[in-house]
Formats: structure tokens, sequence, C-alpha cells
């Protein structure tokens, strides 16, 4: 391999590698942390089984994992400060943070 693919490649691993920086999760009201990626009593005909892991305060902090699209709403996996892992699903009383 040349000496300018290996650059390449080493470019393009730095870069996505630069991507992982954390992105935080800060609670701003009162927030259920939720154990399934969707909804409580979603949806509305037929509700899938979810629960409250826990509920989460103002000033609660976390790293998001991961994130999902619904038809409705978008879920967000996160791991509190306290180790805790569930979602919060937009619209709730949390904002994204780099």
């Amino acid at each position: 391999m040349d000496i300018f693919k290996k650059y390449l490649i080493l470019t393009i691993m730095i870069a996505f590698m630069g991507c992982g920086d954390n992105v935080k999760v800060i609670i701003e009201g009162p927030t259920n942390l939720l154990m399934n990626p969707y909804p409580l009593n979603y949806p509305t005909t037929n509700p899938k089984e979810n629960a409250v892991i826990s509920q989460l305060k103002k000033g609660d902090e976390g790293e998001v994992l991961d994130y999902k699209y619904g038809k409705d709403f978008k879920a967000y996996k996160v791991e509190l400060k306290n180790g805790k892992i569930g979602y919060l699903i937009s619209g709730d009383n949390f904002r994204i943070s780099k």
C-alpha cells in the first residue's frame, strides 16, 4: 500500500474517532427514564409494555449512547452518571448538549 493510501486511511480513522465526542443529556425538569424506546402507553390503541426505571429531576445528567426514530417520536438511549441506562423521549424535559 502506498504512503498516500496509508495517510488517507489514518486520516479517516482519526476523523471517525473524533466524531465519538460525548453527547450529553441534561435534565431540565421532571422526566421519566424508560425501559423501552417508546413513550408510555404507546400506541394508544394497543399499548406496548413499558416501565419507568427512574424519575429524573432537574440537574441530572448523562451521556447519549444511541437514538431511534419512531413514527411519532425520537427516543434517546442514555446512561446516567449513576450508571442507569434507559430511554428518554423527545419532547420531555431535557436537552442534548455536546
